[in-house]
């Protein structure tokens, strides 16, 4: 389920993003406010989808509810 959750993320939110923070780019330059809010915001959902897969493998390694 939570590797389902990563692959929508990353088609829906993570690649789109990638684009608009390229285009705010070329626009306004990498220091721009709003090219540097558009990278904070892909690092922190990017950290927190890490969390996630690093639970699952938790998950796979410990099975604590086997």
């Amino acid at each position: 389920m939570i590797w389902a959750l990563s692959f929508v993320t990353g088609a829906a939110f993570l690649g789109p993003e990638s684009k608009r923070i390229s285009g705010a780019i070329e626009r306004h330059g990498v220091d721009s406010a709003e090219a540097q809010m558009r990278i904070k915001r892909i690092f922190l959902v990017s950290r927190v989808e890490l969390l996630f897969l690093l639970l699952v493998v938790a998950d796979i390694v410990l099975k604590p509810f086997a």
